[in-house]
């Protein structure tokens, strides 16, 4: 089919009272920005090469298997659009908006994404390789065996996206896989790599710092940051909050620091979270508890019905009994003190302990019971 003039577009879609139907036209170098007519075209296997679609409207338009190498999408409105498997290698589609598109299978190399809103859109099996999706949105996106060679993802939001890569995204190239984990966590990218079976060396960057971790035939073998090696290195990089990453084909190595699952390595990581967590809530508290010792107290009913349990008794409730110590205990997830009574020494919850409502730590203890 010969080559349409703007003016003939239009009027062939005016002709047709509906959707452009434009299958298989020759849009070439097409200057078509702005155009608001295009919203749920037909433009399966049009060739929109070099075409100026500037913030057109190609809101649910068909274009599987359309030819948009070169095109410039700035801005378009192509959100819920079919996608499947479109040229669109280089093309720039910075800032476009292609919420829940489809783009399975699409050829996006060297594409420009920068800033577009890709949340929902359906990835798979896509080729990315050296596409630029900087600060872009993949808010719950499905990236499933995508070619992610040289992507640069820095900054972009991974929030619940599905991943799972494939190998040659993961092993082959200089640069790799790269971007900032301010927006994706580094135990998602672990996990990943392991579950692709991948062979990598991950090296990490966070304010001056540097680690590097390798997995091998997805096992994490070695770890490494600041002249510490092995998983107290693994943990201190997990505990760096925000920062970069490049992933690097691992070559053969014989460095091997760490020999558990990354499964088992995740929840270590987790629970030292949760004791850090806990540590933190309540040092302060115990820190002032401190200042006071020893506390003068007395028995309550639920601190003898305690004692009675392990098999000692301490007398009835409203006994007298001095606080000695306090200290944290995180595998129970409270404060532990040491009572004294009568010449002997007892462990037990402080919560279990009654302050005289004068007691300048009456509130803080009664805030725990």
């Amino acid at each position: 089919m010969s080559e349409l003039k703007r003016e003939q577009l239009l009027m062939a879609v005016i002709a047709g009272r509906g959707p452009a139907y434009l299958r298989g036209v020759n849009l070439t170098s097409a200057d078509l920005s702005g155009a608001g007519w295009l919203a749920e075209a037909d433009l399966r296997q049009a060739d929109l090469s070099n075409a100026n679609l500037r913030r057109a409207n190609l809101k649910g338009a068909n274009l599987e298997m359309a030819n948009i190498h070169s095109a410039n999408l700035t801005g378009a409105n192509i959100e819920g659009a079919n996608l499947f498997k479109v040229k669109g290698n280089v093309a720039n589609l910075n800032k476009a908006n292609l919420r829940r598109v489809n783009l399975k299978q699409a050829n996006l190399i060297g594409a420009s994404l920068v800033k577009a809103n890709l949340e929902e859109a359906d990835m798979e099996g896509a080729d990315l390789e050296g596409a630029n999706l900087e600060k872009s949105n993949l808010v719950r996106a499905r990236i499933t065996k995508v070619n992610l060679k040289m992507t640069n993802l820095d900054g972009a939001d991974l929030t619940d996206a599905v991943m799972e890569i494939n190998d040659t995204a993961w092993e082959t190239g200089m640069g790799g896989f790269h971007g900032t984990f301010t927006s994706i966590a580094l135990t998602d990218l672990l996990q990943i790599g392991c579950l692709s079976r991948s062979n990598l060396n991950i090296e990490i960057y966070c304010a001056g710092s540097q680690g590097n971790i390798h997995i091998s035939s997805g096992r994490v073998l070695h770890a490494c940051a600041d002249g510490i090696e092995g998983e107290d290195a693994f943990m201190k990089i997990l505990g760096w909050e925000k920062g970069r990453f490049i992933t690097c084909p691992l070559e053969s190595s014989d460095l091997v620091s760490i020999d558990k699952p990354i499964e088992q390595l995740v929840l270590q990581w987790h629970g030292l979270q949760d004791e850090r967590n806990f540590s933190g809530r309540f040092s302060g508290l115990v820190d002032k508890i401190r200042e006071y010792m020893p506390i003068q107290a007395h028995s309550s009913k639920k601190l003898v019905e305690f004692f009675e349990r392990c098999g000692n008794s301490i007398g009835g409730a409203s006994e007298k009994i001095a606080v000695t110590d306090v200290f944290v205990a995180e595998e129970e997830d409270e404060i532990l003190c040491s009572i004294s009574l009568n010449g002997r020494s007892f462990v037990a919850p402080l919560k279990f302990v009654d302050l005289d409502s004068s007691h300048p730590l009456y509130g803080d203890i009664a805030g725990i019971q």
